[in-house]
């Protein structure tokens, strides 16, 4: 059987290899098409700094035309933003994003350092369910927050369109869309979600059929969480009758 070599950092590869290097745009990193052969558990189980090592694997596919889900792309992403900001990803999120929307620096956690040290908390953010449900109703307005822009209208459109295909669900630039048929009154309904996604069962669902968002907060750590059914079973069924 043979076996994928996964070049990292600080690795030369072999001529071959470093012709086949990653070379994404932002874009591709964010919708998860980045092309690169890399499963969530085996980008956790390095040592090296995190985007260093993402940018030094081999691509296996061009950008855009296979979807892969790897939080290595978006925290990648993440270091770019660093950089071209020049400042850190909490510190600029404040600033451009969650200063605007009423969201104070005690009101969040988030530790973004990206090395092994983080290897149990993923880089991820820890948020209110009322903050949570602010970047749900900024999505619903195009990135605008009472009557001030926040976030350019195209970024918005951009980011909840359909741009790649993770498994059974669309994906666009970290965000998932997702589907559920609905048992109503009136026979089995399909109703479409945009839906922000964290781990555990974090999740700010927008349903725009119902003009409705919803917040989900939960402990179902690295497992597969309720919330999905929940939605499908118990709360879209209450709302449509």
């Amino acid at each position: 059987r043979r076996r994928t070599r996964h070049a990292h950092a600080g690795d030369g590869g072999t001529a071959r290899e470093r012709r086949h290097r990653w070379h994404p745009d932002v874009r591709s990193i964010l919708a998860y098409h980045e092309g690169t052969l890399l499963l969530e558990e085996y980008f956790y189980g390095y040592d090296r700094d995190r985007p260093h090592q993402m940018r030094s694997f081999t691509k296996v596919a061009d950008p855009g035309t296979v979807g892969r889900y790897c939080s290595g792309g978006i925290i990648t992403a993440g270091r770019i933003v660093e950089r071209a900001a020049g400042k850190s990803l909490p510190r600029f999120a404040q600033e451009a994003l969650f200063g605007p929307l009423g969201i104070r620096p005690a009101d969040w956690k988030w530790d973004f350092t990206l090395d092994r040290s983080q290897r149990n908390e993923f880089g991820q953010i820890y948020l209110r369910p009322r903050d949570m449900l602010k970047l749900g109703i900024l999505i619903r307005q195009r990135g605008e927050w009472e009557g001030r822009r926040v976030v350019s209208a195209s970024w918005i459109d951009a980011a909840v369109a359909r741009q790649s295909r993770i498994d059974d669900s669309d994906y666009g630039l970290g965000i998932w869309h997702r589907w559920y048929r609905v048992q109503t009154s009136a026979g089995d309904r399909r109703v479409d979600t945009i839906m922000l996604s964290g781990n555990g069962g974090q999740k700010v669902y927008l349903v725009p059929s119902l003009d409705l968002i919803v917040v989900f907060t939960g402990g179902a750590v690295n497992v597969e969480s309720p919330v999905n059914q929940m939605m499908a079973r118990v709360l879209l069924p209450a709302m449509m009758g």
